[in-house]
């Protein structure tokens, strides 16, 4: 008990003491606000789709993120309206569709649905 007395009677010590303290729970703040940021980063880069469609005065835009091989549009019953043996990453394709509908983009085994509507301006 008397150390402990002893240690705090002296102010040099206890400043000392509280300084560490603070560093101390400041790198863990850090620490802590860094982990979440990875953790952030690593989930922005995990959502990211391969290939993205969209369809616009019928006709859909495929854009690619990654470099896609044998890709197809196909109608609803499965005939291909239009075909690209590779698409390089982070370019589009177009392919014009007949009418209003529902269509699928076809990348290997990677399968998207694309909706055509008539547009609100026509």
């Amino acid at each position: 008990m008397k150390k402990v007395k002893k240690f705090f009677s002296d102010p040099l010590r206890v400043g000392v003491f509280l300084l560490g303290v603070s560093a101390l729970i400041l790198a863990l703040i850090a620490l802590s606000f860094y982990l979440k940021s990875m953790a952030y980063q690593s989930q922005e880069y995990s959502y990211k789709p391969n290939l993205y469609g969209i369809c616009r005065y019928k006709t859909i835009i495929i854009n690619a993120y990654n470099e896609l091989k044998d890709v197809a549009v196909l109608d609803e019953e499965g005939s291909v309206l239009c075909s690209f043996d590779r698409i390089p990453p982070n370019s589009d394709e177009v392919c014009k569709v007949p009418s209003e509908g529902v269509y699928i983009i076809r990348a290997g085994e990677v399968k998207r649905v694309v909706i055509c509507e008539k547009e609100l301006m026509d």
